[in-house]
């Protein structure tokens, strides 16, 4: 019996096998809530990039040139967001709001806008969310973010912000979604950290000198 060729793939051992763009459009029309495969999408697209299967425009192409498939415009939204194509200033709206009120419980303030760290004149980052007396920076992070080569470029630019005194915590932005309370429980402990430690060492320079 003649095996039929593969549909986009190879045939190791002899098999038939599929390629990585049609397994993720398959992905892209299965019969689930769109918020599932949403997510399912967001993490295989960002794996299959990570280990070099297919890359962000290859995916792209591939879905133009398909024209319609079941699914189709959910894959097209989840590449813009992965090219970080879409805003999120809602998510970062709604982060801001949540983060505000934690800050505030404790006696100190967000800043109003993104702030931007400086090293003297030069600007080394732009925090999305500052609470500038403790030098706290929360980013809040499109899916995008998920990507290798953006996760190298956000390393070297905390790097630059943690060399300034900052704490930088980094949320993406499903996880503020889907788990509000985890949020706000993980940003209302760094604060605490934070102020104990400013407490502390604010104490040390009081002590008196033996």
């Amino acid at each position: 019996m003649r095996l039929p060729p593969p549909i986009g793939g190879t045939l190791p051992g002899g098999l038939p096998t599929t390629s990585i763009g049609l397994t993720i459009r398959d992905l892209a029309g299965l019969p689930e809530p769109a918020a599932g495969r949403r997510r399912r999408l967001l993490h295989v697209i960002a794996t299959a990039d990570a280990l070099r299967l297919i890359t962000i425009d290859a995916l792209a192409a591939q879905v133009q040139a398909a024209h319609r498939f079941r699914g189709r415009p959910l894959l097209q939204r989840v590449l813009d967001e992965l090219r970080g194509e879409l805003s999120h200033s809602g998510a970062e709206a709604r982060a801001r709001r949540m983060v505000r009120d934690v800050v505030a419980a404790s006696g100190l303030r967000l800043h109003p806008r993104p702030y931007a760290i400086r090293q003297g004149r030069r600007v080394v980052a732009e925090a999305d969310l500052a609470v500038v007396a403790l030098r706290y920076d929360i980013e809040v992070d499109g899916p995008h973010h998920l990507l290798p080569a953006q996760q190298a470029k956000d390393r070297h630019r905390d790097r630059r912000a943690r060399a300034e005194g900052w704490t930088v915590d980094r949320f993406l932005v499903e996880e503020i979604d889907a788990h509000p309370e985890a949020f706000t429980r993980a940003i209302r402990a760094t604060i605490s950290a934070l102020l104990a430690r400013q407490s502390s060492s604010r104490g040390d320079h009081c002590s008196p000198r033996r």
